[in-house]
């Protein structure tokens, strides 16, 4: 039983891990192309970059606010409180 607990929260924590590097990945992109908006971007092509960054940053709240990321959160709390205490 043990056993396929711990696996279970390995998964878990792993999944959480994921879905957390989906949303760095995210926020850096954003990062870079708000850099790249507020440096070098030609003035022709602002408003295009703009709206890329608009695009993305629903993407980031969406993910940030989904209820898939909030069980993926309360699983990986759950079993991560489960391991400690055995």
């Amino acid at each position: 039983m043990i056993i396929l607990l711990y696996g279970e929260i390995n998964m878990y924590i792993e999944k959480l891990r994921d879905y957390q590097k989906e949303i760095f990945d995210l926020q850096h992109c954003i990062n870079v192309i708000g850099w790249d908006l507020r440096i070098s971007c030609p003035k022709d092509e602002k408003d295009e970059v703009i709206k890329l960054i608009g695009s993305l940053e629903d993407k980031l709240f969406k993910l940030q606010t989904s209820s898939e990321y909030g069980n993926i959160l309360k699983n990986a709390i759950l079993f991560y409180s489960i391991e400690n205490i055995f």
